[in-house]
């Protein structure tokens, strides 16, 4: 199994038990792949940029492990230099890998700090994002230099095989997968969240109802009602 499949089995496991759900709405992947050195996918880009109007992005910035953006980068005030990224490029920072700190920008700007700027090379980028949170990659890149701020080596990672779909659609095609059963995951959470915290329905809100959590559903019930669920 290649580390993008395993990947795909793990969150579809997530999926079903934040859903209750055993199936997935999508069928597997059947690809014809290759092995393929981690350099000849991505290149890193090294060009040092202090345009100002352009939005920087810090570690800071990055919510660890989901690749979300935690505030307005265009609101921030900053005249720091970085490397430049274009849309479809990835950020991987590279400092303490073990902090999951990625980023695929849907806007150009400048990468402030220990970042890779990854340009996909005849891969597509979607693909390249989701290869660089896989268990293969993460173990390489965590084969770390330093002590105190260990840093993923570029010369092991860049020489590391992995099994990747030979046709670019292919690859689009798993990381359109991916973009879809996150967004399912972060749907669900989020609704075990309203429900714990109370209903999400206003109206329901506004008659008198509240919610309780039941399975990370909704189970209303009038206010004046003894709580069912807490027997």
């Amino acid at each position: 199994m290649s580390a993008i499949t395993a990947k795909a089995s793990r969150k579809m496991k997530k999926y079903a038990v934040l859903t209750r759900e055993p199936r997935c709405f999508l069928g597997s992947f059947d690809f014809s792949w290759e092995q393929r050195k981690f350099e000849e996918i991505a290149v890193r880009s090294s060009v040092i940029c202090s345009d100002d109007t352009l939005p920087r992005v810090e570690y800071e910035d990055i919510v660890s492990g989901t690749g979300r953006l935690n505030k307005d980068i265009y609101a921030k005030q900053s005249i720091k230099s970085g490397i430049a990224f274009h849309q479809g490029d990835v950020l991987y920072g590279k400092l303490r890998p073990y902090l999951q700190n990625w980023l695929l920008p849907t806007f150009d700007g400048l990468a402030v700090g220990d970042f890779w700027v990854l340009q996909p090379q005849n891969a597509d980028s979607s693909f390249l994002y989701r290869l660089i949170q896989s268990r293969q990659f993460d173990e390489v890149a965590n084969q770390s230099t330093g002590t105190k701020m260990p840093r993923a080596d570029w010369k092991l990672v860049s020489k590391t095989v992995f099994s990747i779909p030979s046709n670019i659609s292919e690859q689009a095609a798993i990381g359109t997968y991916f973009t879809a059963l996150d967004s399912l995951i972060t749907l669900h959470q989020r609704k075990g969240k309203a429900a714990v915290s109370g209903c999400s329905n206003d109206a329901n809100n506004s008659k008198g109802v509240c919610c309780k959590a039941r399975d990370f559903g909704y189970k209303c019930h009038k206010k004046d009602e003894p709580n069912r669920f807490d027997a």
